[in-house]
């Protein structure tokens, strides 16, 4: 990861947290949008999980559902900030408040390298995520209305 040129795109298909825990932290998605700093870059994965989500919420990414992949019902796009204002055009289902209520409930809902005297901070930086902010009620399309 250090050694390649800025991604633009990333297909990040690792295996489950389960196995591959090291590879699901919230401080591996931020060297991943350190690398990406000001690129208009989208991070695609299979994983919808709450705990995923918000290591990518945490490192700096915007996320949208992505389509369905084999038995998932859907699967996750994390954009740079670069990569979100380009996205208008495509249209992207943005997680809204309603998936921000839905990890406010979850008792799974820290990394793994989230210790627990840092969790107060880290739910911090996603409740204060400037994609919840605007963000109507429902999950909603990112429109260039």
């Amino acid at each position: 990861m250090n050694h390649a040129p800025p991604p633009d795109v990333i297909f990040y298909d690792m295996f489950s947290s389960r196995t591959s825990a090291e590879l699901w932290t919230a401080g591996i998605f931020r060297r991943l949008f350190d690398l990406c700093d000001g690129r208009e870059t989208e991070l695609s994965t299979y994983t919808c999980s709450t705990a995923n989500r918000a290591a990518l919420l945490a490192a700096g990414f915007f996320l949208a559902r992505g389509r369905n992949a084999g038995e998932k019902v859907e699967t996750t796009i994390a954009m740079t900030p670069a990569a979100l204002r380009a996205a208008r055009a495509r249209q992207r289902d943005l997680l809204s408040r309603d998936w921000l209520a839905k990890w406010e409930r979850s008792t799974a809902k820290f990394p793994a390298d989230v210790a627990p005297n840092e969790r107060p901070a880290f739910e911090k930086i996603i409740r204060d995520h400037e994609q919840f902010r605007k963000s109507p009620g429902p999950d909603r399309l990112l429109s260039t209305t």
